[in-house]
C-alpha cells in the first residue's frame, strides 16, 4: 500500500512548519475523505496506520477520521475526517 502526504499552508508554530509532522489525506491513490467508511480496504489501512501511530515513543498528534488523541489521551479537535495528521515531539 502507499500513501501521500500532503504539504499546505499551516502557520508558523505549527508542528508541520516545525517538520514534526506530516498529513496523509491519500492511500492507494484514493482520497481518505470519500473513501473512508466506504472502502473496507482504505478504512483498515486508515485505522491500522493510527492504530500503530499510538505505539510510537515520542508521538504527539494523532487525528484522523479513526479516532483523534494527543500525547496517547483522547483530545478534542475539529477537522481530520478527510486526512491523518501525525506529529511528534
Amino acid at each position: 500500500s502507499s500513501a501521500s502526504a500532503s504539504f499546505g499552508q499551516h502557520a508558523p508554530a505549527s508542528r508541520h512548519s516545525q517538520k514534526k509532522a506530516v498529513d496523509i489525506s491519500r492511500v492507494n491513490g484514493k482520497h481518505i475523505k470519500t473513501s473512508y467508511g466506504v472502502d473496507p480496504a482504505i478504512t483498515d489501512i486508515v485505522n491500522r496506520i493510527q492504530e500503530n501511530f499510538e505505539l510510537v515513543p515520542g508521538r504527539r498528534e494523532n487525528y484522523g477520521p479513526h479516532f483523534k488523541r494527543k500525547s496517547g489521551r483522547a483530545w478534542t479537535v475539529g477537522g481530520h475526517g478527510d486526512h491523518i495528521h501525525l506529529s511528534i515531539d
